[in-house]
């Protein structure tokens, strides 16, 4: 929730005002947002491989290596919420982000909902990763514009 509220502050302090203003609170409620949202990166991070064996076993069975690959995309994540908390590239960290929540989402969510399109788990787990795939992007929106909130 931290993850996908943040997305909320960001928008709400890169939203146009009605006269082209912007604001120190406008700035501020963008950059919390970016914090907030690269903590809660990190921390997914750090996640996957407190519970490494988990991860792994959300792989689908056709991908060789889950245990890599659930290694892989901790790091992954890890690297991207660093980028985004520190500025440095935080644009291609965001975009990648957003590049892993969309193959979690094509790989891993859609063939689960599809197998049980009545778990509501399934169904709360996929619109999730689609929403942080959407937070990860509005992260890059944000910076490749240059709008008026602190580039990430």
């Amino acid at each position: 929730m931290l993850a996908l509220s943040s997305a909320a502050f960001i928008l709400a302090g890169t939203s146009p005002r009605a006269d082209g203003s912007a604001g120190r609170w406008d700035r501020a409620l963008a950059n919390i947002g970016r914090v907030l949202f690269g903590i809660a990166v990190v921390v997914f991070g750090v996640d996957h491989f407190l519970a490494l064996d988990l991860i792994a076993s959300l792989v689908p069975a056709w991908m060789p290596g889950d245990i890599f690959l659930a290694s892989l995309t901790g790091a992954a994540m890890i690297v991207a919420g660093v980028s985004i908390l520190t500025k440095w590239m935080g644009e291609l960290g965001a975009f990648g982000l957003g590049i892993l929540f969309l193959l979690f989402v094509l790989t891993l969510h859609v063939p689960r909902v599809l197998a049980a399109p009545r778990s509501p788990d399934e169904w709360s787990s996929a619109l999730i990763a689609l929403g942080m795939w959407g937070a990860s992007w509005i992260c890059v929106s944000v910076a490749a514009r240059g709008h008026h909130a602190p580039a990430i």
